[in-house]
């Protein structure tokens, strides 16, 4: 969420928008380290000047908000965007809504944790965008017995960098995924459907607690997912509840890997059998599909150049953007 966002502020700055990034030292920390060149002077650590004290985090986290209202108050910021999920920073803010310009929100939960109290303290903000339809319904449906004039819109797409896109000539490895190691994001299925897939040469990047068992598999941190998608021939989205809007599905897409993914949650505002083949989370069909698509060349080719176009052509920065100015910011 934070690297999109920060992709978002790139190309607003570039469009010519005034825009200052005001971040926790997390968030400060990680887009310094990061490749999205922000000028430093637009980013201001708003807990800098706590975090060396032996506080708990917790109040460190209070006392850079305060700190942020302090400066949206001194530098006359005339507008607030929260890169963040209902929880502590939004609970703050609300309790001091009326001190500050317009406010509003983003909420890219595809998992739906946010209570309804969470987003109950949103509506007398501007508006909320949500990233897919299923998140609109779920923040309306909490919204929908109380007063609020708050504007809730769906973001017309997720986008990622295409620059980084790196294509080799020889695709080397077989089967790609690239997933953090803890439940849910289906390595559980993969385990369950190696029984019944040759050995192929597998490559699985992530880490986390939760090393998958997977006979013959490369196992390893992935530092440039673009490097590695650009080698693989078949690249394997098995999340338990939802692909979308997964950042290295998206990669893989751009790569011209082709897609094997489950059909869960909002998948198909990214794929549909055009472009990739779409699987019920069992393990006879995953193995089915690895073994169809190693087998035939084509179409393996044919559905990677699909998955290709239709990312790079539904969801891009400009097409976000565009809708992010004149939905959210309204300028």
């Amino acid at each position: 969420m934070e690297r999109r966002y920060a992709r978002l502020v790139k190309h607003l700055i570039s469009e010519g928008l005034d825009v200052v990034v005001y971040a926790t030292r997390e968030t400060f920390d990680g887009l310094k380290s990061s490749d999205i060149e922000i000028p430093h002077q637009r980013i201001i650590d708003i807990e800098g000047k706590f975090f060396i004290s032996r506080l708990p985090r917790k109040i460190k986290r209070i006392l850079g908000l305060i700190h942020f209202i302090f400066l949206v108050r001194w530098n006359k910021i005339d507008r607030i965007h929260v890169a963040s999920n209902p929880g502590l920073i939004t609970g703050i803010l609300a309790k001091a809504d009326s001190f500050l310009p317009p406010i509003s929100a983003s909420m890219v939960d595809s998992f739906l944790t946010a209570t309804e109290l969470d987003i109950r303290r949103l509506s007398n903000w501007h508006s909320i965008e949500c990233l897919s339809p299923r998140i609109s319904e779920y923040v309306c449906q909490h919204l929908k017995n109380i007063d609020s004039k708050v504007d809730v819109s769906t973001a017309p797409c997720s986008f990622i960098d295409y620059s980084k896109v790196i294509e080799e000539g020889h695709r080397h490895i077989d089967v790609l995924m690239i997933a953090r190691f803890t439940p849910g994001k289906g390595y559980e299925l993969l385990e369950k459907a190696a029984s019944k897939i040759k050995e192929y040469n597998m490559h699985l990047c992530g880490f986390g607690k939760h090393i998958p068992n997977v006979r013959a598999a490369k196992i390893y941190e992935c530092k440039d997912p673009f490097a590695i998608c650009g080698q693989a021939k078949i690249f394997l989205s098995l999340q338990e509840k939802n692909n979308y809007p997964s950042q290295a599905l998206m990669e893989a897409m751009a790569s011209g890997c082709a897609i094997i993914a489950t059909d869960v949650g909002e998948t198909r505002l990214l794929l549909d059998e055009s472009c990739a083949i779409i699987i019920p989370p069992k393990p006879c069909a995953l193995a089915n599909a690895i073994t169809l698509l190693m087998s035939d060349d084509s179409r393996r080719v044919r559905l990677g150049q699909a998955a290709k176009n239709r990312v790079e052509k539904s969801h891009n920065i400009q097409r976000y953007s565009e809708y992010f100015v004149q939905n959210i910011l309204k300028v």
